[in-house]
């Protein structure tokens, strides 16, 4: 069982907010479940058989609270891959 729980978020406001602090909260938030999910999943598909825990929050969804923009793209993302993930292995379930 893979459990893709760990993050960073940052609290600022967007015009005060390099673009490095986003790549940086994208390469670790997104990027990094990423990279373990596809070390964990050869695995799991050798077994058949794994379980694979997304944990965000709905930051992405809360559009009205302020300083929160560099950290809300994580979780849209973090679901969208965790649907990529899954349409691509559904035909080896039983």
């Amino acid at each position: 069982m893979l459990v893709n729980n760990a993050g960073r978020s940052q609290r600022a406001w967007i015009l005060d907010t390099p673009l490095q602090i986003d790549r940086e909260l994208i390469n670790l938030n997104v990027v990094g479940q990423v990279s373990l999910t596809k070390c964990v999943l050869p695995h799991m598909v050798s077994r058949r058989h794994g379980y694979i825990l997304v944990n965000s929050s709905v930051l992405g969804k809360m559009r009205k609270l302020p300083f929160c923009q560099p950290a809300a793209h994580r979780r849209p993302t973090s679901h969208a891959e965790s649907n990529a993930f899954l349409t691509s292995f559904f035909p080896l379930e039983d």
